[in-house]
């Protein structure tokens, strides 16, 4: 997948970024205390950003995918 794009649409607006890695697995495999402030900006801990997602997903016991991504511009 790596190599690929994503495409954000908001009306006429398009973003196009490029995939440059993916992580899969448990929810607490994929967000992590290095990495949660870019996923959830505003939670203030790492426990927070899970309960955002547990907030979200009423069950989070499933495989969650993370796209790394950058912008093309």
């Amino acid at each position: 997948m790596s190599g690929e794009f994503a495409v954000f649409q908001c009306g006429p607006e398009i973003l196009r970024m490029r995939i440059v890695g993916v992580e899969s697995g448990h929810i607490a495999d994929v967000i992590r205390a290095d990495n949660f402030l870019r996923v959830v900006p505003s939670a203030a801990s790492l426990e927070e950003a899970l309960d955002y997602f547990q907030g979200l997903y009423s069950d989070c016991s499933g495989v969650f995918t993370a796209y790394h991504v950058v912008c093309n511009r």
